[in-house]
């Protein structure tokens, strides 16, 4: 597992079905848990643009910009995940 293990994410998505997650990033591996927590960052918005920044498609302050994204918390680590939640930068 790539760096940041230990650290979390909580996705909100607030469109369509209305989703939310908390992604913890441990040394096995990412686990993911279908609720609302808190995490060292926040990414809210719509699930299309969530998925676009986690597979590396979209950066997170051009669609927080856009109004499609809203980011709280460890902006660092937000940066990141596209890097730790796409297989393909592995």
């Amino acid at each position: 597992m790539r760096q940041p293990v230990g650290r979390s994410y909580h996705l909100h998505q607030l469109d369509g079905a209305r989703l939310e997650a908390m992604v913890h990033l441990d040394p096995a591996g990412a686990r993911i848990e279908w609720v609302h927590g808190k995490g060292d960052c926040a990414i809210t918005g719509e699930g299309e643009a969530i998925l676009a920044m986690l597979r590396g498609d979209g950066d997170p302050d051009a669609l927080e910009a856009g109004g499609r994204l809203v980011l709280y918390g460890d902006r660092g680590l937000i940066g990141a995940a596209a890097m730790t939640c796409n297989p393909s930068t592995y």
